[in-house]
């Protein structure tokens, strides 16, 4: 696995304002169902919890590793949920895992995301796509699907 480390990786640290932008954009996202029957964007203090609650589908666990590690990587963002830290964006032609815990990685576009909880072995790390917000897949087909490297 590759760590995010800056000496190894080109490292662009946002902005808290950059960070708070891809925050609300990756809630608009990945958080719309629990938003939709709720009125708010997160249980608790993590916005995982969307994952962790099956509002929204994921994978988990390993499903989730292998998931992350067959997607093709250029540029990747990666935020926490600590309103206080900035977020960066890594440009990678692997996956990355950060080296910090709560963190949410995800290409510009929101296509897919993993999460790394620090409850990690229990609750995560979680891997979902955009396209299963709205249409869960079968657990056995969303294996399949994320298996497949995109060319």
């Amino acid at each position: 696995m590759t760590r995010v480390i800056a000496d190894d990786l080109p490292i662009t640290t946002l902005t808290i304002e950059e960070t708070s932008a891809l925050r609300d954009s990756w809630r608009r996202v990945y958080a719309r169902p629990l938003e939709r029957a709720t009125g708010v964007w997160h249980r608790g203090k993590y916005d995982w919890h969307v994952f962790s609650h099956r509002d929204t589908f994921a994978l988990e666990r390993e499903a989730a590793r292998a998931a992350y590690h067959a997607q093709a990587c250029k540029v990747l963002l990666v935020i926490t949920d600590d309103k206080r830290r900035p977020g960066y964006r890594v440009v990678s032609a692997e996956p990355v895992v950060p080296d910090e815990a709560d963190a949410y990685v995800f290409p510009p576009d929101l296509a897919w995301t993993m999460v790394f909880t620090h409850e990690d072995g229990w609750l995560g790390p979680y891997f979902s796509r955009a396209t299963w917000v709205d249409k869960p897949p079968t657990e056995d087909s969303a294996r399949v699907t994320a298996r497949k490297r995109p060319r």
